[in-house]
C-alpha cells in the first residue's frame, strides 16, 4: 500500500515538474548558461545596483541603459 502511495505522489511531482519546465522554457530568454554567467559577472561589477535591480535587469533584458532606466526607475541617477 505504501508503494502505491509513493508512486502516486511521484506521478504528481513529475506532472508538476513537466508543466513547470514547459512554462519556464516558453519564457526562457537565455539558451546558454555562458550567456547568463557573462551577464551576471558584469552586473556583479556594479556595486551601486541592488540585488533586486540586478535580477530585474536579467529578467527584463533591456536593450540598453536608457531602456533599463525606463523599466526600472530606481536605476535613475545611478552610475552606469
Amino acid at each position: 500500500m505504501e508503494c502505491k502511495k509513493t508512486n502516486k505522489s511521484h506521478a504528481a511531482f513529475t506532472k508538476v515538474f513537466e508543466e513547470t519546465y514547459t512554462y519556464v522554457s516558453k519564457f526562457c530568454k537565455f539558451k546558454e548558461i555562458n550567456a547568463v554567467t557573462a551577464i551576471a559577472e558584469k552586473l556583479a561589477k556594479c556595486p551601486s545596483y541592488t540585488k533586486e535591480e540586478k535580477v530585474q535587469i536579467l529578467n527584463l533584458c533591456p536593450a540598453d541603459i536608457t531602456e533599463a532606466k525606463k523599466l526600472i526607475p530606481s536605476l535613475e541617477g545611478k552610475p552606469e
